[in-house]
């Protein structure tokens, strides 16, 4: 649990199973966020290289008296290194989280994630090889109560 000490946070307990974030719990980075006005959190960005596929997965916290997880979404995935000629789809996007302080909703902010990259199918005449489109969307995901949600828009990287 992180605890205010004057203008700073502080680890008062550790919590290692509150999320599961990342390969064996590994996680790529963080960065502090407003969730609304007087809420403050964090963004932990995790995921993990299995077999050519990565993915990597936006977790939400909110620091109030203890660390609330408020949702997660895939930020970015690629199935490069899995990728082939005979590969019906193949994938790599990247995401941009942004918040929106226009739009509130019980008093947290919506999140917009502004995904870009490409993908490519394989079409009928698979001797043609791959047909690229790129991929320039935006995802909104709105706080309904207990947790982020997607409210308008999809998320373009696949689970797997």
């Amino acid at each position: 649990m992180l605890r205010r000490a004057g203008q700073a946070w502080t680890v008062a307990e550790r919590s290692e199973n509150l999320a599961e974030l990342g390969s064996s719990g590994h996680m790529a980075g963080a960065r502090w966020v407003a969730l609304g006005p007087g809420k403050t959190g964090f963004i932990v960005s995790s995921g993990g290289i299995w077999q050519g596929y990565l993915i990597s997965v936006a977790d939400v916290f909110e620091l109030g008296n203890e660390v609330h997880g408020l949702g997660s979404f895939h930020e970015a995935g690629s199935n490069g290194g899995a990728c082939g000629p005979e590969t019906d789809e193949c994938w790599d996007i990247d995401s941009r989280i942004r918040f929106d302080a226009t739009a509130q909703h019980a008093g947290y902010h919506d999140i917009l994630v502004d995904f870009t990259g490409k993908r490519a199918t394989l079409g009928d005449d698979r001797n043609a090889g791959h047909v690229e489109t790129p991929v320039r969307q935006t995802a909104r995901y709105r706080f309904d109560g207990k947790a982020y949600a997607l409210a308008a828009g999809t998320n373009p990287v696949p689970g797997f």
